[in-house]
């Protein structure tokens, strides 16, 4: 994968194959008392992907535990692979060796490679490589042509459930065999000393050998791809591979004369003796079997596209899913039609064609009727053998070829279809074998490729045309009469016999729940599909059914019961999905506003004040998953007031809270500072969550002259000029907060102040005291010599400085709450001082201050905390514990769960304090209960939202006041109204259901706290599980429930258990998340390229790195040292160092992956001085010398400005300081940590939210009052500089953004809160203003690109950008119903094309369905279309979703099928309505989940059976006169199949978009939007392709390509060329054309135009060259480079070749190695 031929912008988003796996830990962890789950793994293409499972700070359950914990992914690393993966195994541990498993994955043609973890390097380490394409003999027979054009089939592998060995079938019938080595074994050999390849720590295989499955007598292949899947088979002692083969060819055109043609063998693999006998099989199975699945408890499922059937060798079972599956009548014989013969003959050639044309019109007639009749009939033979004797799933009519699943129990597998609904299928065993098979619906989602259980309740969806799920199910145990989810959606009572229990819990109905599927169903469906810009996924049952919901990167889901078997119950609940982008099947790119004061002017009528931004639009996703995609390459800023003239190269913003005015001394902050409350992440003392408090003070410095103090509590920043303790008169370098927001501490150049307030001044350190304290050779010399403060840094309770000497000495300092003063740290001068002094190698070139909220640091170094902080943090651990971080948690929305655990990442506690380990701490968690349900009343009374220290404390008014202020200088910033979105809109999948689901808390958690003892009630308080006491809160208020009572009643109870434990009660057995205080290090960065890490206050160094400069792939000890540090005497090679460093990791939640910590590991940033930026993330490393390591993350490097941030301007090089002072203007740091930063989104209705538009039944759909509070927050690092980034965490790492390029220079950056600007940051530069800015509208930032996808709840075949309206026009196919009759079919044709025609109706019909193909016109938010636009749309949903509920449907307004809504209709007479009552229902849920600015603003139906193939935006000169003013049209290229016996007709379609203004009697004014069909013309083959070339209309029709130009309302031919393969692809540069073709590549083209002697214009096309390889052509483009032109051409084989004109060939030519692969995903 050379770079000099493409760079990937975008990585793949499709999971294609997932397994779950003890990758990076044996299973266990090393702990008998703790198993660890395993990591989910994935392919993307070409791409492999790590997860593991984040429980957050409360860490994993404990073992045998039945609660469910709250989940989600984190990214541990990705890896790209050299081929894209074909299939993927699990290699198993042998038994208890504590191996972990290795990957097994197959590239093509034959390559097999087995992958392991290096636990010292944290990275994919092949452990071996397998290649079977060295053997010619193999391909033998393979139907791969000597140029690749028949891809040969590609490879399958499998592996023994017990590690035994692994298989890979390659080029379809030769079986390679890979015995595992066993790891006693493995061990003896190495101590003999023998040269024995393996691991010892992971899974491995041996040597290798084939088996020619042609060649064995038992198995009979009818070709090289009959094998259809294997598996190893469980409960054999002996490795037993099952194989699905085909014994004899067939299809569905010979099955009355072939069938039943699949086989079973089952293979026992003997590895010693090398052989493989057949022990039992199974013949005559149906042809359509596609997938087998091995059932835990022995024997197979082999899943076929009518049937379901088991089989073992002591029995079996079938199941049939649909009625295709049994026999129907034998339909009579269809006699040949003989016309009766005339009494004269036909004499004329006019009077034979009259006998013809009606012994052709009888034939049609009498074919049209049989087709009609038998169409959907069943012939009994074509029927299975095996499903004679079948039972029939009652009310199922599902396919299950193509289906996916993994089994959730030993005997219940769950199946995801090729539609995306969910089965289960229980089977019931007696003896060794099931005989008895039940299928459940189980919801729906997005259409899944692969899917793999995790633990006893989770589970992971991989798709690659939706969001890839993690889904937490909870097996159970229900009454005597169960329910069952049926095919449609309905309830079934299942009798009762096996183990029946109690009766369930009670919980609440779901018909309280919205039923909305966002596009391509609720993105987190199960309808788990897609959301917009800011929807969920949800799992769903069916339209019109309840919606088990998931939020498309959110937690928040509601859980729908499933029974089966008579008792056996199980809830579904989504705990987090992965974004998917694919299939995308066409893009553009558009003009569009992403800010929000430019969509909200453009509401309001008004001229937006930015220009729009450059976004690619994509049309993305399939069925209910389908999205347009909106995708941008850096973040644009929306800012809402710029302040010029201030030249700000500094900016802090500072929370203040006034410790009297709250209670609190200064001993119980000094001891929350150390027991790990972080000023930062969260607040044990408030209710409201510090990222959710208003900044207090904002403090510029300006022009390295002075500091300017603003006062940001109010509407406008006021600046302070009285009674200021901040030094004003000079440039500051750094502020922060100190003893938890009491007081500040402001840097200069010179001076150290403390701060409490803005008036009160704590402290004044100066530099030269310091300087003195620490016995610097400067001050102890008395010499002349210039030193002052270049950087700080400022991390609750330490202060960090770094001077400007040679010796580039650091100070560290250190606050005492109690005296309220700084003091040096001595303890640290010897490493951060006396070190530079002694050796220049060892100077301080950077240094940072990092605290570690998360716990793992101290834990993964093995640190503990001394006594005297143990006991501070024991004073504390009322506050601290668990019952506490659950106080905290209260925030909005007491009674979900999900949201309690965002709020709980957001406030998070000390890292490792989840446990009680004492009785003191027991009864503090016991007793923080009750004071939790006392916040939350007191809550409920004092609202939420008030800003800390401001309108929050009357206290603070009173001192502010005593103060005096009087504002001298106001900037006013003008109210922002994104606060008021009501739910996660913007996101591509977080939509309103899942928002919805975030107001409703779980039921089945909630019967079980309120039943559970007091035991269990004090167990949930001490894991952290805030619900407890939120569920007795809200079920108080409901009739006829008592959960408040016997809440107060169980904590009461649990208190006094506590007081009665025993002084020493063990801890929990967990070292990682055993109980820890938050401890601080200093990570410190030397001049001679190394970096070390120390913990704080002793100075114990727990990590170095000797050549952290040279940006390693892997900081630890275990990398071999690199011989470019023997080389480094030449200046030219030598690296830069280090010149800024930060290491941070985030316990609040960042982006999509709601309720646990954004990155646990903390994050390493380091800036070079040639402005090179390096990204680490810590691990954990398995090494004797080093417990850490650091690993290093990709990193654009086109992101970065390469200039040193050192070098002088050319400006300011006249007035270069002082030797030994820094530049006054210099900005202090380009490193910045930003926290809780909001995308804004569209309040509902015009955005995502809940619409009232049905009744409170069981399908209303009811708005939630708890929805205005969720938002997604971003937290991460901005780099300041020349070109800035943002660096945002998410799921462990870091996601780097470009900043837009018209902003420019940032030289100050710092998050800023206030009431008028609402979790929005401020961006200033010395050269330009101060711009107060929030982030783009609707946009995740937590992806790759910039990305929000509106669901369109049907699959998207085509889209354009209209940009003389700004419009979006996108053709869409769903399936709807009830499904409109065809047009009547013209007299006299073919009587096989109009039995053809007839069939395809009558099976239509019989469905019940039909595939809807529509054009539609979307208004993006920001187009210039005002509110009123939008409302008349919602009215006219309304109405409509009211007509098709009522029975009654709109009637169509226009003709030819041109609608507005509510009406929606197509071409023909009688179809409007059915069209109308299908659309106003997708209609009304698109309004729901999307808001009314997902509706389509006009719709055009096309006819039934008609698909889309292009959609473009063209322009045409009337008459073809090319001087003329072309007009814009959208055009459409159509085609209608009906069947390989009918003839493929195609149409063009061109609309002229127009708006209309309608002013209102009552007053006021709407424009409305339509298009007005201009004319449309059929054709004898299909329009595959549209350009606009010259004011004429280049179409590819067929076989042919066509020129012509519009007349009035036809279009006129004027020139083509004839005789290509099928036309797949058209692109103009100019007068050339390439042309894509099916199997015959792309062909080269030109147009001309000339005026001969006459004066009469000759136009042709003329063929220039054409590609002599066939390729499969399904995408063409042209690429310019420089001043080449190069054609690109996109194959069926996933292939990308470039191929270039040659002028002396004739023809175009591959470039040399210009093919760059397969590049799938």
């Amino acid at each position: 994968m050379s770079q000099t031929l493409y760079r990937e912008l975008h990585p793949a988003t499709a999971v294609t194959h997932c397994v779950d796996a003890y990758f990076t830990q044996a299973a266990g962890g090393g702990n008998e008392a703790f198993t660890t789950a395993p990591n989910v793994v994935i392919a993307r293409g070409a791409r492999i992907e790590v997860y593991s499972l984040n429980y957050g700070l409360a860490g994993p359950p404990a073992p045998g535990s039945s609660a469910v914990p709250h989940c989600r992914l984190e990214l541990v690393g990705s890896w790209q692979c050299w081929g894209v993966v074909q299939d993927m195994a699990v290699l198993r541990g042998r038994g208890n060796s504590g191996q972990r498993d290795s990957i097994i994955i197959a590239v093509r043609d034959a390559k097999v490679a087995v992958i392991e973890w290096d636990d010292q390097l944290h990275c994919l380490r092949t452990g071996s490589l397998h290649s079977f394409e060295g053997d010619p003999s193999l391909r033998d027979g393979c139907p791969c042509g000597s140029s690749g054009i028949i891809l040969p089939a590609p490879p399958k592998v499998a592996a023994d459930p017990l590690g035994r060995c692994a298989a890979a079938l390659v080029y379809g019938k030769h079986l390679a065999i890979l015995p595992a080595i066993q790891a006693d074994l493995l061990e003896t050999l190495l101590q003999e000393g023998a040269s024995a390849k393996g691991s010892r720590t992971s899974a491995s295989v041996g040597n290798s050998y084939l088996v020619n499955l042609a060649k064995m007598p038992t198995i009979k292949l009818a070709s090289d791809t009959s094998v259809r899947g294997m598996t190893f088979l469980h409960g054999y002692t002996e490795p037993v591979l099952l194989l699905l083969h085909e014994s004899t060819p067939t299809w569905g055109g010979r099955l009355r004369d072939v069938r039943d043609t699949c086989c079973l063998s089952a293979m026992s693999i003997n590895i010693r003796k090398k052989r493989q006998p057949v022990i039992w099989s199974v013949h005559h199975l149906p042809s359509d079997c596609s997938r087998v699945m091995a059932v835990p408890r022995g024997g197979v499922l082999v899943l076929s596209q009518n049937l379901l059937l088991y089989y073992a060798q002591g029995g079996s079972c079938v199941m049939a899913i649909n009625s295709n599956a049994f026999a129907g009548e034998v339909p009579p014989r269809l006699d040949p039609i003989v016309p009766p013969q005339p009494s004269m003959p036909p004499r004329t050639q006019a009077e034979q064609q009259q006998v013809a044309a009606a012994a052709a019109e009888k034939a049609a007639a009498a074919a049209t009727a049989y087709a009609k009749q038998w169409a959907t009939n069943v012939h009994p033979e074509t029927v299975a053998a095996a499903a004679k004797a079948a039972p029939k799933a009652p009310g199922m009519e599902l396919q299950a070829d193509g289906a996916v699943g993994c089994w959730i129990a030993n005997n219940i597998a769950l199946l995801s279809l090729k539609t995306g609904q969910l089965l289960l299928v229980a089977l019931k065993f007696e003896a060794a074998a099931a005989s008895k098979m039940q299928v459940v619906i189980a919801g729906s989602a997005p259409v899944a490729s692969c899917a793999a259980t995790l633990t006893s309740n989770l589970l992971f969806l991989g798709s690659c045309v939706g969001d890839s799920l993690l889904v937490r199910y909870t097996p159970e145990l229900s009454s005597t009469g169960s329910t069952a989810a049926t095919a449609s959606g309905g309830v079934e009572r299942i009798p009762s016999g096996i183990g029946s229990s109690e009766n369930p819990a009670k919980r609440r109905k779901l018909s309280s729940l919205a039923s909305f599927e966002m596009g391509g169903g609720l993105e987190g469906d199960l309808e788990l599909g897609i959301r917009p810009s800011g929807v969920a996924d949800g799992l769903y049952l069916d339209d019109g059914t309840e919606v088990l919901r998931s939020a498309l990167g959110r937690s928040q889901s509601s859980v729908v019961p499933v029974q089966l078997l008579e008792g056996a119950k199980h809830s579904f609940k989504v705990l987090d999905s992965l974004m998917c982008l694919g299939p995308i099947r066409s893009t553009d790119i558009a003009s569009l506003h992403l800010r929000e004061s430019d969509v909200h002017a453009s509401l309001s009528g008004e001229s937006p004040q930015h220009d729009p931004s450059q976004c690619v639009i994509a049309a993305v996703g399939s069925d209910k998953s389908g999205a347009l995609a909106i995708m941008r390459r850096g973040v644009v800023a929306d800012v809402i007031t710029a302040v010029p003239g201030l030249e700000a190269h500094g900016a802090w913003t500072l929370h203040y809270r006034e410790p009297k005015g709250f209670g609190i001394d200064a001993d119980v902050v000094n001891d929350n500072i150390h027991a790990g409350v972080d000023p930062i992440e969260g607040d044990t003392h408030e209710d409201l969550d510090k990222g959710d408090r208003h900044h207090a003070f904002l403090l510029l410095s300006c022009r390295g002259e002075s500091t300017m103090v603003l006062d940001a509590r109010g509407q406008e920043l006021a600046e302070i000029t009285d009674q200021v303790a901040y030094i004003r008169d000079a440039p500051t370098i750094a502020v922060g907060e100190l003893f938890n927001a009491t007081a500040a501490v402001q840097v200069t150049h010179s001076t150290v102040r403390l701060v409490s307030g803005s008036s009160f001044c704590l402290q004044d350190i100066p530099l030269s005291e310091l300087l003195l304290e620490a016995n610097h050779p400067a001050a102890v010399d008395d010499a002349n010599v210039q030193i002052c403060i270049k950087y700080a840094q400022i991390r609750d309770p330490y202060v960090v400085l770094l001077l400007s000497d040679h010796q580039a000495t650091a100070l560290l300092l250190q606050g005492d709450a109690k005296q309220q003063r700084l003091v040096l740290l001595t303890a640290a001068l010897r490493d951060l001082a006396e070190a530079g002094w002694e050796d220049a190698a060892a100077a301080v070139t950077a240094v940072c201050l990092y605290t570690d909220t998360t716990g793992w640091v101290a834990a993964a170094a093995g640190l503990a905390a001394s006594e005297e902080q143990q006991q501070q943090s024991g004073t504390a651990v009322g506050l601290q514990g668990p019952a506490g971080a659950g106080q905290q948690q209260q925030q909005g929305i007491a009674d979900d769960e999900d949201a309690l655990m965002a709020e709980a990442a957001a406030e998070a506690p000390a890292a490792g304090e989840p446990y009680a380990t004492t009785a003191a701490e027991a009864a503090g968690n016991a007793h923080g209960l009750v004071q939790e349900q006392q916040h939350v009343e007191q809550k409920s009374k004092k609202g939420h939202g008030d800003p800390l220290g401001a309108e929050a404390s009357p206290n603070n008014a009173s001192a502010d006041a005593g103060v005096g202020f009087e504002p001298k200088r106001t900037f006013k910033v003008p109210d922002s109204d994104a606060e008021a979105a009501g739910v996660l809109e913007g996101v591509e999948g977080t939509d309103a259901a899942m928002a919805e689901a975030a107001a409703d808390h779980d039921p089945q958690e909630a019967d079980k706290a309120a039943a559970a003892p007091a035991a269990s009630i004090a167990a949930a308080g001490e894991a952290g599980d805030p619900a407890v006491a939120a569920e007795g809160g809200e079920q108080a208020n409901e009739p006829g429930q008592q959960h408040a009572s016997a809440a107060d009643a169980a904590v009461h109870q649990a208190v006094q258990q506590q007081q009665q434990l025993p002084q020493q009660q063990p801890a929990r057995q967990t070292q990682t998340w055993q109980r820890r205080p938050p401890m601080s290090f200093c990570c410190v960065a030397r001049a001679g390229g190394s970096m070390e890490l120390y913990a704080l206050p002793d100075m114990t160094c727990v990590f170095q790195e000797v050549e952290a400069t040279l940006g390693h792939q892997v900081m630890t000890p275990a990398r071999p040292e690199s011989p470019y540090a023997e080389s480094v005497a030449d200046e030219d090679l030598q690296p830069s160092t280090i010149s800024e460093v930060m290491l941070e990791c985030f316990t609040g939640a960042s982006g999509a992956a709601l309720g646990v910590p954004a990155a646990v590991a903390p994050l390493l940033v380091m800036l070079r001085d040639d402005g090179s930026c390096l990204i680490y993330k810590a691990f954990k490393a398995a090494s004797a010398n080093s417990l850490l390591g650091f690993r290093r993350q990709p990193l654009d490097p086109a992101f970065l400005c390469r200039q040193s941030p050192a070098a002088l301007p050319d400006a300011t090089a006249a007035a270069a300081p002082a030797p030994g002072m820094p530049l006054p203007s210099a900005p202090p740091c380009r490193l910045v940590r930003f926290d809780h930063l909001v995308t804004p989104r569209l309040e509902p209705p015009l955005g995502p939210g809940i619409l009232g538009l049905g009744s409170s039944g069981s399908n209303g759909h009811g708005a939630s009052s708890g929805l205005q509070g969720l938002k997604l927050r971003y937290s991460g690092i901005f780099v300041c500089g020349p070109k800035p980034i943002w660096l945002v965490a998410s799921r462990g790492a870091l996601v780097p953004h470009p900043m837009d390029g018209k902003v420019g220079m940032v030289d100050a950056f710092c998050a800023f809160h206030n009431p008028s600007c609402q979790h929005g940051y401020i961006a200033a530069s010395l050269t330009g203003d101060m711009n107060i800015c929030t982030l783009p509208l609707q946009m995740r930032l937590d992806q790759p690109w910039l990305t929000c996808k509106w669901p369109l709840r049907a699959t998207p075949q085509a889209l354009v950008h209209y940009p003389e309206a700004r419009l979006i026009a996108i053709a869409t196919a769903r399936l709807a119903a009830p499904p409109r009759p065809y047009l009547p079919a013209d007299p006299g044709g073919d009587a096989v094309a109009a039995a053809a025609y007839a069939t395809a109706e009558a099976a239509t019909k019989a469905a019940g369905v039909e595939d809807l193909n529509e054009v539609q016109l979307l208004a993006p938010p920001g187009c210039g279309l005002p509110m009123s636009s939008y409302t008349g749309v919602a009215a006219a949903v309304r109405a409509a979703a009211a007509a098709a509920a009522g029975g009654t449907a709109a009637s169509s307004s226009g003709s030819q099928g041109l609608i507005s809504l509510p009406s929606i209709g197509s071409s023909g007479a009688g179809t409007a309505g059915a069209a109308a009552g299908s659309s106003a229902k997708v209609a009304a849920a698109i309004a729901a989940a999307a808001g009314w600015v997902g509706l389509p603003m006009w719709r055009y139906s096309l006819l039934p059976g008609e698909q889309v193939l292009c959609l473009k935006n063209v322009a045409l000169c009337e008459g073809g006169d090319e001087s003329a003013n072309p007009e814009p049209f959208i055009a459409v290229g159509c085609a209608s199949a009906f069947g390989e016996d009918y003839p493929a007709l195609g149409r063009v379609l061109l609309f002229q978009v127009l708006k209309d203004t309608v002013f209102r009697i009552e007053g006021g004014s709407e424009v409305k939007i339509h298009a007005r069909l201009a004319l449309q013309r059929e054709y004898s083959g299909p329009v595959s392709a549209l350009e606009s070339l010259r004011g004429f209309l280049l179409m590819g029709v067929g076989n042919r390509v066509e020129v012509q130009y519009k007349q009035g309302n036809t279009l006129v031919k004027v020139t083509f060329f004839d005789g290509l393969q099928l036309v797949t692809g058209l692109r103009l540069v100019k007068d050339y054309i390439l042309i894509g073709q099916v199997m015959q590549s792309c062909a080269f083209m030109r147009y001309s135009s000339k005026v001969d002697r006459l004066r009469e214009r000759q136009q042709s096309v003329e063929m220039l060259g054409n590609d002599t390889e066939r390729l499969d052509a399904t995408a063409v483009e042209f690429m310019a480079n420089g001043k080449i032109l190069s054609q690109v051409l996109g194959d069926g084989g996933g292939n990308i070749t470039v191929l270039a004109y040659d002028k002396t060939v004739g023809a175009p030519q591959a470039l040399l190695g210009g093919q760059l692969g397969q590049a799938e995903g």
